[in-house]
């Protein structure tokens, strides 16, 4: 054999070698898990509301984590003048499962303090640092 005819198996070798390593690189999938949090109706969420008034709106927890999960969580409404719970539950979801939760927020009661510009409620799920919120305006 010839060193341009060893050269060229070479060649073919390496192409074929980069082809099939770059075939495996883009048909493998690696399935991440992950957990989807989200508000339902997010252009309906209350930007202003009223003392003595309540609003409703929903959010989602889907789990895709590839295992029977549990989701503790919590409804927070806080400004610079106040932090209070709303609300604490779990909800236990297997994989590819999700749950819509209703809230109905009633701007009340222990939310008497100061006017604010800037009132934040939250829901946070406890332990998995993952959090989703919206800004209002309490009047």
């Amino acid at each position: 054999m010839g060193k341009s005819t060893v050269y060229g198996v070479l060649g073919f070798l390496v192409i074929l070698a980069i082809l099939v390593v770059l075939g495996l690189f883009f048909t493998v999938k690696v399935e991440q898990p992950f957990t989807q949090l989200y508000f339902e109706n997010p252009t309906n969420l209350p930007k202003v509301m009223l003392k003595g008034n309540s609003y409703e709106f929903s959010f989602t927890i889907e789990n895709m984590e590839y295992e029977e999960k549990m989701y503790n969580f919590v409804i927070l409404y806080e400004n610079e003048f106040e932090r209070d719970i709303i609300m604490t539950s779990s909800a236990k979801l297997k994989h590819g499962q999700s749950i819509t939760i209703p809230v109905n927020l009633q701007i009340s009661g222990s939310f008497e303090n100061e006017l604010s510009n800037n009132t934040k409620i939250s829901i946070q799920l406890i332990n998995m640092d993952q959090e989703i919120h919206f800004w209002g305006k309490v009047l």
